[in-house]
C-alpha cells in the first residue's frame, strides 16, 4: 500500500496543479488524472483521438451479500484558455459515447467553468442531465480534494455524486455539503498502542478480539467498544 501511493501527490499539491493549469489543456488533463488518483481511484490516462482523457476505477471488491461494488468512470478535462467553456466545447455527448465504448458506469467532464452553469435550463445543463454526465467546475473539484481526507469521503460515498449529480450547480451543492459532515474519530491512538504492545510481548499476530481485550483492560472507558467498532 505504501509503495502504491508513494508517487501520488498529496491533496494540496494536486489542488495547486489544478489551479495552475486552468488555461492549459494538457496540464489540466494531467492534474485531473492526479486528482482521481488522490481520491483513491485506480486511474489510467488515455487522451488520444476518439478516447476519453482517462478512466478511473473504484476497486471495492465484494460487499455484504457478495455484491461486487466496483464501479468505473471515464473523464474528460476541457480547457480553452477562457474563463468558461461553451456547451459545444464541453462535448457532453462525446463523454456519453466514451462511457459506452469503455464500459464505464459514469462519465465526468471537468472544466474551469461552464457557460450557463447556474442556469437550470442552460444548454450544457440540460444535455448533461439528459445523458447523465457529471459536470464539475475545477474550483469544486479542488474543494472535493481538500475535504475528502478530513471528512473521510470514500469511494462508496463518492459514487453518489456521479450517480445523482449532473448539472453544474448540483455537483457544486453536493460537494459544498461535505463541509457540514460530522466525522467521528475513534480511539486510534489507543488501538495503535494496544497493537504495538501485543507485538512486543507475543509471537502470534494480533487479532481483533485480543486487541479489544487489551484496549478495554488498559483503557477502561473503551469497555463498550464492540469488535465491529474496532474494525471500523
Amino acid at each position: 500500500r505504501q509503495f502504491t501511493f508513494s508517487d501520488r501527490p498529496n491533496a494540496p499539491g494536486v489542488a495547486t496543479m489544478l489551479r495552475d493549469s486552468l488555461a492549459d489543456s494538457v496540464g489540466l488533463e494531467k492534474a485531473v488524472f492526479h486528482a482521481f488518483n488522490n481520491l483513491g481511484y485506480d486511474t489510467t490516462p488515455m487522451g488520444k483521438k476518439g478516447k476519453p482523457d482517462g478512466r478511473a476505477s473504484a476497486l471495492l471488491g465484494y460487499r455484504t451479500g457478495r455484491k461486487n461494488a466496483q464501479y468505473s468512470l471515464v473523464y474528460d478535462a476541457k480547457s480553452t484558455g477562457k474563463e468558461k467553456i461553451k456547451a459545444a466545447t464541453a462535448r457532453v455527448s462525446a463523454s456519453d459515447r466514451h462511457r459506452d465504448a469503455f464500459e464505464a458506469d459514469y462519465a465526468v467532464v471537468v472544466a474551469p467553468d461552464f457557460e450557463g452553469a447556474d442556469i437550470e435550463d442552460s444548454a450544457v445543463n440540460l444535455e448533461a442531465k439528459k445523458l447523465k454526465v457529471t459536470l464539475i467546475r475545477a474550483k469544486d473539484f479542488i474543494k472535493l480534494l481538500m475535504l475528502s481526507a478530513p471528512k473521510q469521503i470514500g469511494l462508496v460515498e463518492l459514487e453518489e455524486l456521479f450517480k445523482t449529480c449532473h448539472k453544474v450547480f448540483e455537483t457544486e451543492k453536493w460537494i459544498s455539503s461535505l463541509s457540514k459532515k460530522e466525522v467521528t474519530v475513534g480511539p486510534i491512538k489507543e488501538l495503535l498502542e494496544a497493537v504495538f504492545a501485543f507485538q512486543k510481548d507475543e509471537k502470534e499476530p494480533p487479532v481483533v478480539d485480543v486487541i479489544r481485550y487489551k484496549m478495554t483492560k488498559e483503557h477502561g472507558h473503551l469497555k463498550d467498544l464492540s469488535v465491529d467498532d474496532i474494525k471500523t
